[in-house]
């Protein structure tokens, strides 16, 4: 649209943009529309019931994680080295034997000492019957799906922690946790400005189409005197 406007096309950036707006707004309702499907799904973590084979992709997940087996999936990107932790089940909260199911947990930068003191005090928990983790950090987001080398990271980590293969694909949950709730209005205010705008674009250049139109029409010149 911007080189448009530099080729004094300005009736094709106000097309251009018009359009770009529409999709760019349609795409965040679109995703801000799922968020709120999710909500029909909420997963309470805390629930003595919760089943975390119910999570599903874009499932809302609430809850306190006090439960950690340490960092499962290490990702490096261009902000650096991001942790995620693999939060187990266990089949008793009182005196756990085995792991039930797994999920894998992103936690914010604030969050990671936190996790790093409850992974120490689950395992001794768990290995050496110690006292259960009194710390907790909270989660209120949507869970992603995995992707296939975030899978197969986690399958990885399970397995060399003892598991078979099998039994860390039965146990893993392949979706992981995320705080981003607070990004659901976010979606929909940017998803509604952009196609708000995209509409007045549109309405200015078909005005300004039918203005040219209509100044390129012939005259019609009255001869009668």
């Amino acid at each position: 649209m911007f080189w448009f406007f530099l080729a004094g096309k300005k009736k094709a950036a106000l097309l251009y943009g018009a359009i770009v707006m529409l999709i760019c707004g349609v795409i965040f309702l679109g995703v801000g529309i799922t968020y709120l499907k999710g909500d029909t799904n909420t997963i309470d973590l805390n629930d003595p019931d919760c089943d975390y084979s119910d999570i599903t992709n874009h499932s809302h997940v609430v809850g306190d994680i006090d439960r950690s087996w340490g960092i499962c999936v290490v990702e490096t990107g261009d902000n650096g080295k991001v942790n995620y932790y693999a939060v187990p089940k266990f089949d008793s909260d009182k005196h756990p034997r085995e792991f039930v199911s797994v999920v894998v947990f992103r936690p914010d930068k604030s969050d990671v000492t936190t996790l790093d003191s409850i992974t120490d005090d689950t395992i001794d928990f768990f290995i050496n019957r110690g006292k259960a983790p009194t710390q907790s950090v909270h989660v209120d987001g949507y869970a992603q799906k995995m992707s296939n080398d975030m899978y197969e990271a986690a399958v990885n980590y399970l397995v060399k922690c003892d598991f078979t293969r099998e039994e860390s694909e039965e146990m893993l949950v392949p979706y992981y946790l995320v705080n981003n709730a607070s990004s659901k209005p976010f979606f929909f205010i940017f998803g509604g400005v952009m196609a708000v705008g995209g509409v007045i674009l549109l309405v200015v250049w078909i005005k300004k189409r039918k203005d040219i139109a209509d100044e390129d029409r012939p005259g019609v010149w009255n001869t009668i005197e």
